[in-house]
């Protein structure tokens, strides 16, 4: 019952915690137990009384009633499993409560005092920190005393030993070091007493000069020998000796075993300890050739500086006799060698001589005074260990920084020819390079493949810019880069992909799978073809005459012609203006004279019918007003009837209904909704933008502007660009 007593001992007590939103505990109003005598017989309650607090989170105490709270005893102030819990109803007045813990589970046995903590929640909330340490009262903890009173810690009679009692204090019992000499009794401690302490079979226990320890038996023993036998070399008086006598050796026995002082040629290599012999020990002259052994006298037996010249006879140490790397700088004689000399063979032996005479093809020297390094002989730059090849007795003038790449042809003298890098290029003819890349081929001089792969460049100073698999095998041609690209003309000029310049002077602005085969011709776009001499291709079309720039769909701001004046050819322009539409009519004229009977019918080409649609005719009678059409178009004709003899001029119109035209009609509408990219932009601003510099140049701008602000900044922007660049 000591724990109990102890407890309800520590009822008084002040407690804060945190709640829920219903309650949150204040301090508690301590309360004083009033202690009455007890005796053995009384029966002190399991429970505890506690009195608390009950407030919301701004400490205003809870509305009267009960409320429903869980008690918890823990042994930890936080964590852990209560040993003891219950739940009481308790009423609040003004926040205040009083419980007894213990009245609905018995509390039974607690911790030592201190050790207990009381957890609570309320009304199914978390549970309030801190838990509250239950510490002991001084007259409940006499009380459990007298309940104990028979015991000692809570022990009885047989936990503890009585005088005299035998076998009763265990080795747990005594504190270490405090058992003295004159605690042992005389004898007490027997062999099976003595620890081990790590001693070997034979050994003893010695004194050490501080401590006894195990030891071998071989100092200060007593007489262990009992016989000794005489063996060769040794005198035993008596022989054998039993009990005592004497034991020395025979040094006059002479059988090789021993060594007197003045015996000659005694001591063998063998007898003497490795590294013991100091150059004290021997006298000079003593040690002769003679006395040592081939091979004998290593590096470690010879003094550090102390072999000169004179101790070497010539010819003595061979090659074989010096260790790798042990000749160093500071060995050599200066033979006479001046500042920046080397030690050079001669054909006979080593002597110093500059460094730039009879020096190999692989021999490189710094140049003076600058860091330049140079080859002596006339061999080119190679990178090392990369199977690269460098041909002709000129590869002075060769760089080839590639991996298995070549520069030069076998059994030609070519130079200045350069590979700066990549794989298996070969740069053949003076002049050539290859910026890198793979597999690249220049055969023609002063041509260049800058990178890429699989270009060849056969043309005298031709060039590909990179790509894949382009040539370029016309003088001064250029492909530019792309892939399967052909410039094979002189000066052609091809890019993008599958194109070919095959013209001279022909050009590809990109594309894929154009052609500008005439001379200076020009395609671009995608599959065009300018086969004819000074022609264009665009838009996927092919020329079909020289000089003509072929399009798809032409569509313009305005169009002329545009010719020498034919009555002033030298100082005029003659310009003409197309006639425009919402049709497009193609025109056939021509004039016929009526017969007697005023008839006439003019025949059409055989390809009216099938290029126009709504045909119309118009006739003029010449000195007579009396014409007029006879029958309508129809099968490539028509027929004029009048006065007879009457010349009649006719003009026939045609709408074209080929695919072209039609496509084009339906592409392009007479009226056009501006939608996408079109929708907010200017026509009229992007045409003015071109020609308005022209127009307020020669005064001419009178009445003409741009239709908007972004059509004006967009003419200054080309107006200052053309001032920057003429700067």
């Amino acid at each position: 019952m000591r724990d109990v007593v102890v407890l309800s001992a520590l009822v008084s007590m002040f407690a804060f915690a945190a709640g829920n939103e219903v309650v949150a505990p204040q301090a508690v109003t301590n309360t004083q137990s009033t202690v009455v005598g007890v005796t053995e017989a009384i029966t002190i309650p399991q429970m505890l009384s506690y009195q608390g607090k009950l407030t919301d989170t701004l400490g205003v105490p809870v509305p009267n009633g009960n409320y429903s709270v869980v008690f918890k005893l823990y042994t930890v102030p936080s964590g852990g499993s209560p040993f003891w819990n219950e739940t009481q109803n308790v009423n609040a007045r003004e926040g205040l409560f009083a419980v007894l813990l213990g009245a609905v589970t018995p509390i039974g046995s607690v911790p030592d005092a201190g050790a207990a903590y009381l957890g609570m929640t309320v009304a199914g909330g978390a549970e309030l920190v801190p838990r509250l340490r239950i510490a002991s009262a001084a007259y409940a903890y006499l009380t459990e005393r007298a309940a104990d009173a028979d015991r000692l810690q809570g022990k009885d009679t047989t936990s503890f030993v009585r005088t005299g009692q035998t076998n009763s204090v265990t080795g747990a019992m005594l504190v270490d070091g405090t058992v003295l000499t004159a605690d042992v009794g005389d004898t007490a401690v027997t062999m099976a007493k003595i620890a081990r302490a790590g001693a070997s079979t034979g050994q003893v226990v010695k004194w050490t000069g501080s401590a006894w320890a195990p030891g071998q038996d071989n100092t200060g023993g007593g007489s262990g020998v009992t016989n000794v036998y005489q063996d060769t070399g040794i005198v035993c008086v008596p022989n054998p000796i039993t009990a005592s006598g004497n034991v020395k050796l025979d040094l006059s026995y002479g059988d090789g075993r021993y060594v007197n002082e003045a015996q000659a040629n005694s001591v063998t290599g063998a007898m003497i300890v490795d590294g013991q012999v100091s150059s004290a020990d021997v006298r000079d002259t003593t040690i002769t050739t003679a006395e040592l052994k081939d091979d004998a006298v290593t590096s470690a037996k010879i003094l550090d500086a102390g072999v000169t010249s004179a101790d070497l006879r010539d010819t003595t140490v061979t090659s074989a006799k010096l260790a790798h790397g042990s000749v160093t700088a500071i060995k050599l004689d200066q033979m006479g060698a001046s500042a920046g000399q080397v030690l050079k063979w001669t054909g006979t032996w080593w002597q110093p001589a500059n460094d730039s005479t009879g020096a190999g093809d692989n021999a490189w020297v710094r140049g003076t005074p600058d860091s330049v390094l140079y080859t002596v002989r006339k061999l080119g730059i190679a990178r090392g260990g990369s199977d690269n090849m460098l041909h002709g007795t000129q590869r002075t003038t060769h760089v080839n920084l590639g991996v298995a790449c070549t520069t030069g042809t076998s059994g030609q003298n070519f130079d200045y020819i350069t590979v700066a890098g990549g794989y298996h290029n070969k740069a053949t003819q003076t002049g050539s390079t290859i910026g890198g890349g793979w597999e690249n081929v220049v055969s023609n001089q002063y041509s260049v493949v800058c990178g890429g792969a699989n270009n060849t460049v056969s043309g005298d100073a031709a060039t590909v810019g990179g790509g894949s698999q382009n040539t370029a095998s016309g003088g001064g041609s250029v492909v530019v880069g792309g892939s399967g690209c052909r410039a094979t003309n002189t000066r052609a000029v091809a890019g993008g992909m599958d194109c070919v310049a095959s013209g001279e002077y022909a050009a590809v602005a990109l594309g894929r799978a154009d052609t500008a085969a005439g001379q200076s011709s020009f395609a671009a776009n995608y599959n065009s073809n300018a086969d004819h001499f000074y022609s264009a291709a665009f838009n996927g079309q092919t020329t079909t005459a020289d000089n003509q720039t072929r399009v798809g769909a032409l569509s313009k701001a305005s169009g002329t012609f545009t010719i020498d004046h034919p009555l002033d050819p030298s100082g005029t322009i003659l310009n003409h203006y197309f006639i425009e539409g919402p049709e497009m009519l193609n025109i056939y004229r021509g004039s016929v004279v009526l017969n007697a009977a005023g008839r006439a019918e003019v025949r059409l080409p055989d390809y009216f019918d099938a290029l126009n649609q709504n045909p119309q005719v118009v006739l003029t009678g010449i000195g007579s007003s009396d014409v007029y059409l006879v029958e309508e178009v129809s099968g490539n004709r028509f027929a004029v009837g009048g006065r007879p003899g009457t010349k009649v001029n006719w003009i026939a119109t045609g709408e074209r209904k080929d695919i072209s035209a039609e496509a084009t009609r339906r592409m392009m509408p007479v009226e056009q909704p501006k939608t996408g990219g079109l929708a907010g932009r200017m026509l009229d601003d992007e045409f003015l933008s071109g020609c308005m510099d022209q127009l307020v140049r020669e005064g001419k701008a009178q009445g003409i502007d741009f239709r908007t602000a972004a059509g004006r900044q967009r003419y200054e922007d080309m107006k200052r660009m053309q001032a920057e660049h003429e700067k």
